[in-house]
């Protein structure tokens, strides 16, 4: 199992691949706790809260 691992890294493309799916799951967590100028948090959380 570890050799597959190891051996999908060792593939340019598909590691290029990992790599940007990785970071745009990491730049879309942080963004989750940045706020919108004009968006009112406690009408939205109100609203979902429903």
């Amino acid at each position: 199992m570890y050799r597959n691992l190891i051996n999908i890294f060792k593939i340019k493309e598909l590691k290029k691949k990992i790599i940007i799916t990785f970071l745009l799951l990491i730049i879309y967590r942080v963004g989750c706790y940045i706020p919108l100028p004009g968006v009112n948090v406690n009408a939205l959380a109100e609203f979902f809260s429903k």
